[in-house]
């Protein structure tokens, strides 16, 4: 059981539900591993924003959809988000948690969104991975101005 448990494990991890979802994923939807949480940017580098799971081969990406993807705001820019993945070539999968829990309508899902795909070639792609320092770095300072915004309402 450890050692089955050691193979699948990542860093990154923002959930349980991503981890749900990723190892559907790869046990059952026959993805190859799956990179966590990484930054996208266009082919010229400009940030598309997060992602929580991504097939850099098939160029798909997974969005997971906890309860706090329901607050408007939120909403808005996982839309905008979306297009602009969409716009540099990634196909996007959605899944909520009831989803999330729907297997063999999830792995069918998981199959089609792949089989869509356009799987260019790396010389052809219009994205690319930030660097993982970059990644590192816009995630810590996302928290800390998460962090002062909850710091200013508790004092307001």
């Amino acid at each position: 059981m450890v050692a089955w448990a050691l193979t699948r494990a990542r860093g990154r991890v923002r959930s349980p539900l991503e981890v749900r979802v990723r190892t559907t994923a790869e046990e059952d939807a026959g993805y190859s591993r799956l990179l966590v949480n990484r930054v996208v940017l266009t082919a010229d580098g400009v940030r598309i924003g997060e992602v929580d799971l991504l097939d850099p081969e098939s160029g798909t990406v997974i969005e997971v959809d906890g309860a706090d993807h329901r607050d408007a705001g939120r909403q808005s820019w996982d839309i905008t988000k979306e297009e602009a993945l969409r716009q540099s070539g990634l196909e996007v999968c959605r899944v909520t948690g009831r989803q999330a829990r729907e297997l063999d309508s999830l792995v069918d899902r998981l199959r089609a969104v792949r089989a869509r795909s356009r799987s260019d070639s790396p010389a052809d792609r219009r994205w690319r991975l930030a660097p993982l320092d970059e990644d590192n770095e816009t995630w810590l300072s996302e928290r800390e101005q998460d962090a002062m915004w909850l710091e200013s309402i508790d004092g307001a």
